[in-house]
């Protein structure tokens, strides 16, 4: 098997995968921003929660990244990236879409890491619009 169609294929399972834990984690934190006992407090909690499901969703592709560039072979980074943080921040600069890092990945890694800003942008996206229902759920009627 090609090596471009493992990275699309690793890709895809990717995608799956972080799509269905985020579309949990909204679930769950839907529920939580149901409880109206401290309005006030919902939204800064409800947005902590969303984030900490991105952070897991870019650890997801950390860990693609790691297995990627290791056991399949089917690439390198270079420039500055010293071990795990700083793959975790090339994770979180590709999923964000910022694209600012100082590194840079080679061979089929550069298909993952294009997949991968697709995926968090349509995340970020979802979450953004998430937000705004609760805010919107929880805002006084005029």
């Amino acid at each position: 098997m090609s090596a471009t169609i493992v990275a699309v294929l690793l890709s895809l399972a990717a995608i799956f995968g972080s799509t269905i834990f985020h579309y949990e984690a909204l679930n769950q934190i839907r529920k939580f921003a149901r409880i109206r006992q401290r309005p006030h407090l919902t939204i800064p909690t409800v947005l902590t929660f969303v984030i900490l499901a991105h952070i897991c969703e870019i650890l997801i592709y950390l860990v693609v990244y790691i297995f990627a560039a290791g056991p399949l072979q089917l690439g390198h980074f270079s420039g500055e990236h010293s071990g795990m943080l700083g793959l975790f921040y090339f994770a979180a600069e590709t999923y964000s879409s910022l694209g600012a890092g100082q590194t840079t990945p080679h061979g089929e890694l550069r298909v993952i890491a294009s997949i991968s800003s697709l995926n968090g942008i349509l995340l970020l996206a979802w979450s953004g619009a998430f937000l705004y229902a609760v805010t919107d759920r929880l805002s006084p009627r005029k």
